[in-house]
């Protein structure tokens, strides 16, 4: 894997025993493409990025000095549900609870190389709906405060200004999605039909469904002795591309 490294005049500090970074990405940076579909096993959704569709995964030095990177990235995921209950919210609304676990991978467009892995169980995944259906939006995350497991590793260059050097962090970590336009119909472009998804006796959705999402993470990530760049700093991160 190749970067090109943009910096300009700086001071080399020593950094402490860690750092802190985020990671995210915004609905729809990957445009064409649903961010995840499931329904064709009532416990299991995956990515809907197919090969081609790009992700732009944001790396920031936990709102520092230094400027927020970005990477073309493909993602790669999994996740299970196991369905924990429902609450009555008033006029026939609901909220349903489950039980997530799964991974997912960051993967370099250019190589298919991870950048940034992250394998969990535990977590939480709501929906707001009627008494068997989920409405058209969603949430799920984990962290490691409230019982869940969760391991986060960076798989991409060695970014010391960021704390960023390949291996796995340590607590605290978490991250967090949240979906939108849940539907049935999967149409690109989308008109805005068949919004939310019916579920099945065991509270699981009982037909196909898309969703858009977005993601936000942070975790530290271990450093010691890292050199940190002072001054006016990096300003750029970029990748370079195959020809």
């Amino acid at each position: 894997m190749k970067y090109t490294l943009v910096a300009v005049a700086g001071t080399a500090l020593l950094a402490g025993t860690a750092h802190a970074a985020f990671f995210s990405f915004a609905s729809d940076t990957a445009d064409h493409h649903w961010t995840f579909f499931g329904g064709q096993t009532p416990t299991h959704f995956r990515d809907g990025i197919l090969p081609g569709g790009a992700l732009d995964l944001q790396v920031d030095d936990n709102n520092g000095p230094l400027p927020t990177l970005g990477f073309s990235t493909r993602l790669q995921a999994q996740f299970d549900l196991a369905y924990a209950g429902s609450i009555p919210l008033g006029n026939g609304d609901f909220s349903h609870s489950y039980s997530i676990s799964g991974q997912f991978t960051f993967l370099d467009l250019a190589t298919l190389q991870p950048l940034l892995v992250t394998t969990f169980s535990g977590g939480l995944f709501t929906a707001r709906g009627g008494q068997s259906s989920w409405y058209s939006t969603a949430g799920f995350g984990a962290d490691n405060f409230g019982g869940a497991t969760i391991n986060m590793s960076w798989h991409g260059p060695n970014l010391p200004g960021y704390g960023l050097i390949p291996g796995s962090f340590v607590d605290p970590q978490g991250f967090q999605y949240s979906l939108s336009a849940i539907n049935t119909s999967g149409l690109i472009p989308y008109d805005m039909s068949s919004q939310g998804v019916a579920l099945d006796s065991k509270m699981y959705p009982a037909q196909q469904w898309y969703a858009e999402g977005s993601y936000s993470a942070s975790s530290n990530v271990p450093s010691p002795g890292a050199l940190v760049l002072g001054g006016l700093g990096i300003v750029s991160v970029a990748r370079r591309r195959r020809a």
